[in-house]
């Protein structure tokens, strides 16, 4: 079944950030038709308490509220970037606050749905493709640490033959700097 490669059998933990309790139990109601007994949810009413718990790093998701008592999602991003938060967090928006979504979306949250229409197939369908997309991040943020710490030469070239990416190896072995090497022909690395 998709959902467990996703959930790699494991129970699922989602933080159901929202002021409003029957916002909170619709959300907890289409999760367990998702996950089933596979999802735990806690919930919290306010930013303070998110805040919190976001701080905790317990949890696999965050769904906020566009507005989680006083304050704004954003401003749970704002600090969720500051504390490196590395699970992904998904907004839940009013009809009217769909630009908060938007620019939720640009700060760096998985995705954006309005209050009132996710169905169980685009609840599931946000959640799915939040994963993904941040199991395919920290993949590229490994292979970006290894391709820049390892102590061989190495260079990336696009289909045309040109370099693309440049590592810090390459650099000392050749003499030329990552700047001098993109956009440059494989040709360039030879040695006269």
């Amino acid at each position: 079944m998709e959902n467990e490669a996703i959930m790699d059998s494991k129970r699922i933990k989602v933080l159901l950030a929202d002021d409003d309790e029957d916002d909170y139990r619709l959300s907890r109601e289409l999760l367990t038709e998702i996950y089933g007994e596979e999802v735990a949810t806690e919930w919290v009413a306010n930013y303070d308490a998110a805040l919190n718990k976001i701080k905790d790093s317990r949890h696999d998701l965050y769904l906020l509220d566009d507005r989680p008592g006083e304050h704004s999602s954003l401003d749970l991003l704002k600090q969720a970037s500051i504390l490196s938060v590395q699970e992904p967090i998904i907004v839940l928006t009013g009809q009217e606050n769909t630009e908060i979504g938007r620019e939720a979306v640009r700060m760096a949250a998985a995705d954006y749905l309005v209050k009132g229409t996710p169905s169980v197939q685009l609840l599931e369908r946000a959640i799915r493709h939040a994963i993904q997309r941040k199991e395919i991040q920290q993949t590229l943020q490994r292979q970006a640490l290894t391709f820049n710490s390892i102590h061989d030469g190495v260079f990336f070239t696009d289909r045309a033959g040109k370099i693309i990416d440049w590592n810090p190896a390459a650099e000392t072995l050749t003499g030329y700097t990552r700047d001098e090497a993109l956009g440059k022909t494989a040709a360039f690395v030879q040695r006269p």
